[in-house]
């Protein structure tokens, strides 16, 4: 009965089927994109565009 529940849940850390980040044994997958901000001007050669 558990299983019907925990089908389509990915788990936050591992990103990972079946279950949720509380019990995963896996430490967390970093993604995505850093950004340092600061009070600098911004140049026209590193603005993202």
């Amino acid at each position: 009965m558990a299983d019907q529940y925990t089908k389509g849940v990915v788990c936050f850390n591992c990103k990972e089927a079946g279950h949720k980040s509380n019990v995963s044994k896996k430490p967390r997958v970093a993604e995505g994109k850093v950004f340092a901000l600061d009070d600098g001007d911004a140049e026209a050669d590193n603005l993202i565009r």
